[in-house]
């Protein structure tokens, strides 16, 4: 049976049974997950514990072959809860959907803050409130979202071209329920904050940056290549461990001149992170769907169009976000500012 021939009861059953069970299958892979990574570390640690002063070669080996291990499990772990938010936004939208079929919206918001008491029938129309137009049909993941939606309903269209063509596009959202939800669960993982954009926004504009010198840029280049050559000849014994000890001191000073702009670029950078791997997230769902209609091309085109698009910015920035994150996790964190500043 196709979603069209599915009522829409049925097929919100459907998904709430669905769902249900993928949630059950990622909680237990997590569990599993987690005890695979407990176990990979303490082995680590035992290898590296029962081979130091013994070979340094094989301390090495024990020491990456077991924390690349736990990294994989770390990951893995990570995607895992990915997953397990998305299933459970999932989850949660049609139960709410079930919800709503019963008349219950005490679960959606009112959206009385963009009621305007003199424009000429929000009030009369009840637009805003209970039971109100907005709590009927905002599905919004975003503030900006939200406030779309009430811009429409307080401003609607007059023109009949203009009516034919959002008409389309909405006739073609409505042939695509899973993607939909799909869209707003990526959304919904995040708490909607009025002023996040705005923001963000005014964060880009400053011009602060950590290694803006040219012996910092050159160091960023020669750190990983002394460190990678000076841990390679030492396990072959052709420089002494003390030369290896040595060369973590090159790494911890760079690092050390500048940890508090480094700090305070990180304390910014990481209020934004959520926000912005939410919009990458978004983006790229939008843009790798073939739309038909004019209005959704036209978002498409808007995101995609010229070398500097706003999806790869915004994909961009959400990587060096995520990846700053890092240096919070000692184990993958020292490695990489000892290897790669």
């Amino acid at each position: 049976m196709t979603e069209k021939q599915n009522s829409p009861k049925q097929f919100f059953k459907e998904q709430v049974q669905n769902y249900s069970q993928q949630l059950s299958q990622i909680k237990k892979s997590i569990r599993q997950v987690a005890a695979l990574r407990i176990s990979s570390f303490l082995i680590t640690v035992l290898g590296i514990y029962l081979t130091a002063g013994h070979s340094l070669t094989g301390l090495l080996i024990i020491a990456f072959a077991g924390f690349s291990l736990f990294g994989f499990f770390v990951f893995r772990h990570i995607r895992l809860y990915k997953q397990k938010k998305q299933v459970e936004s999932l989850l949660q939208i049609n139960e709410n959907e079930l919800r709503l079929m019963k008349r219950d919206t005490s679960h959606q918001p009112e959206g009385l803050e963009f009621l305007d008491t003199s424009h000429p029938f929000a009030a009369d129309l009840d637009i805003f409130g209970k039971r109100s137009l907005f709590q009927l049909l905002d599905r919004s993941a975003t503030h900006i979202g939200s406030n779309r939606l009430a811009y429409t309903l307080l401003h609607p269209l007059t023109q009949k071209d203009q009516i034919i063509t959002r008409q389309e596009a909405i006739a073609e959202l409505s042939e695509m329920p899973r993607w939909r939800q799909e869209f707003q669960a990526l959304g919904n993982q995040e708490e909607k904050e009025k002023n996040s954009v705005e923001d963000l926004l005014r964060w880009a504009e400053k011009r602060d940056t950590v290694f803006n010198k040219p012996i910092f840029k050159i160091l960023l280049v020669i750190t990983p290549l002394l460190g990678l050559g000076v841990v390679g000849l030492s396990s072959f014994g052709l420089l002494p461990y003390s030369t290896f000890l040595a060369f973590l001191i090159l790494p911890f000073l760079v690092l050390g001149l500048r940890i508090e702009k480094i700090n305070k670029a990180y304390d910014l950078l990481s209020k934004k992170a959520s926000l912005l791997e939410q919009y990458a997230t978004l983006f790229e769902k939008a843009t790798e769907k073939g739309f038909r209609s004019d209005i959704m091309q036209q978002i498409v085109k808007t995101l995609t169009e010229g070398e500097a698009s706003a999806f790869g910015a915004v994909r961009k920035l959400s990587a060096i976000s995520k990846a700053f994150d890092y240096r919070l996790n000692i184990l993958i964190g020292i490695p990489l500012n000892i290897f790669f500043l």
